[in-house]
C-alpha cells in the first residue's frame, strides 16, 4: 500500500500535468443538499434516560464547481456544509481531476472502502437504519471507513462493471474540530483499497464489492468488507459482512420493494464480538415519493444485546416520521 502513495497519484498527476490543459469554458458553480426534518421517539442503549419524544431536523449545503478542458481532463471540487452547529462544521471537502485514467480526489473524504462499498439498503437520508445509520439507539453497526479524513484517493476507469480505487489518509483524526489547511501529517496512516462490479442482464442487476482497509497502529486494525446486492423489478435483496479491527464480525441482510412513488424496506444486523453479548438490530420503513426531490417516510428499529453499564437501558428504540427534501 506505501508504494500507492509514492508512485500511483503521482504518475496520474505527472501524466496530464506536462500536457497544456487549456478551459474550454469558465468553471461553473451550484448549490444542492438536502434537509430532513421530522418528529419520533428515542430510547437511547446504555443510557440512563427512559424513552421520550422529539424533533429531529438534519441537512447539509453542498457548494459545488466542476468544468472541464480542451484536452478532455476534467475537474470538480465541492464543500458541505452542515445545516446544525457542530465541530464539524464542514463535512466532506475536496478538489477532483479526472479523464482517461480515472479520477484524482485530494480532500477530506471517507476512505476507498466506502466508496465503492454495495450491500446495505438505506432508508432516505440515512435517518433511521438497521446498520449504517444516523440514528442514536447506540447499537448500530455501521461501515468503517476513516471518515471525512483528508486524503488522496484514486479512483480506476470503469471497464465493463469492474472499478478499483485506493486511498491514503496520512491522519485519521483529521477531521472536525482537528481540520487543518496545512499539510495533514503526524497520525495514524490510514489505507484502502476496494473493488466493485455492477452490471445488468435482462433485467436483473447485479452488483458486488470487497474491500481491505489498514491503520497504521499497534494494535489489530485491518477490516474486511463484502458486499452483494441484487436487483429484479422493483425488488431489491441486499447483503454485507465486514471484520472490524477488534476481530468482531458484523453481518447485515436487507430486502426492499419499489413500486411507484411507495417504498417499503427494511433488514437485520448482527454484531458477533468474542467475549461480549451479541448485538442484534432490526429496522423497517415505507417512503412515499411527494414530488421530485420530496419524500416522506415512516421508519423504526429496534436493537438489543451488547454490553452496557448496568443499571442502563439494554436496548434501544427509535420510531420516526420525517420528510426529505434533495436539492
Amino acid at each position: 500500500m506505501t508504494l500507492f502513495k509514492a508512485t500511483s497519484s503521482a504518475i496520474a498527476l505527472c501524466a496530464f500535468a506536462a500536457a497544456p490543459a487549456f478551459a474550454a469554458e469558465p468553471l461553473k458553480a451550484s448549490v444542492g443538499g438536502y434537509m430532513a426534518a421530522g418528529f419520533g421517539y428515542l430510547k437511547e442503549a446504555g443510557s440512563t434516560e427512559d424513552g421520550s419524544f422529539g424533533v429531529m431536523r438534519d441537512g447539509e449545503i453542498h457548494f459545488k464547481v466542476k468544468g472541464a478542458a480542451d484536452n478532455g481532463l476534467t475537474f470538480s471540487a465541492q464543500v458541505e456544509l452542515e445545516a446544525f452547529t457542530t465541530d464539524d462544521q464542514i463535512d466532506e471537502n475536496f478538489v477532483k481531476v479526472g479523464g482517461k485514467f480515472g479520477e484524482v480526489m485530494i480532500g477530506g473524504n471517507d476512505s476507498a472502502k466506502t466508496h465503492l462499498t454495495v450491500g446495505v439498503l438505506y432508508a432516505p437520508t440515512d435517518k433511521v437504519g438497521y446498520y449504517d445509520d444516523d440514528a442514536t439507539q447506540g447499537l448500530s453497526g455501521g461501515i468503517d471507513g476513516a471518515s471525512d479524513s483528508v486524503g488522496i484517493h484514486y479512483f480506476s476507469p470503469n471497464f465493463s462493471g469492474f472499478q478499483l480505487a485506493a486511498s491514503w489518509q496520512p491522519n485519521a483524526t483529521a477531521d472536525g474540530a482537528s481540520d487543518t489547511n496545512a499539510l495533514s501529517t503526524g497520525g495514524d496512516d490510514v489505507y484502502a483499497i476496494a473493488a466493485s462490479y455492477a452490471r445488468e442482464f435482462d433485467g436483473l442487476d447485479l452488483a458486488l464489492s470487497a474491500a481491505y482497509e489498514k491503520t497504521d497502529v499497534s494494535t489489530n486494525d485491518d477490516t474486511y468488507g463484502f458486499g452483494a446486492e441484487l436487483g429484479w423489478q422493483g425488488l431489491r435483496l441486499a447483503a454485507y459482512a465486514e471484520q472490524n479491527y477488534d476481530e468482531s464480525w458484523d453481518y447485515a441482510g436487507g430486502v426492499g420493494y419499489q413500486t411507484g412513488p411507495w417504498t417499503i424496506a427494511g433488514g437485520y444486523a448482527r454484531t458477533d464480538a468474542d467475549g461480549q453479548d451479541d448485538v442484534d438490530t432490526v429496522s423497517g420503513w415505507v417512503s412515499y415519493a411527494l414530488a421530485p426531490g420530496v419524500t416522506a417516510t415512516a421508519a423504526a428499529a429496534y436493537a438489543t444485546g451488547g454490553t452496557v453499564p448496568a443499571g442502563t437501558n439494554d436496548d434501544g428504540v427509535v420510531a420516526m416520521t420525517y420528510l426529505s427534501l434533495n436539492f
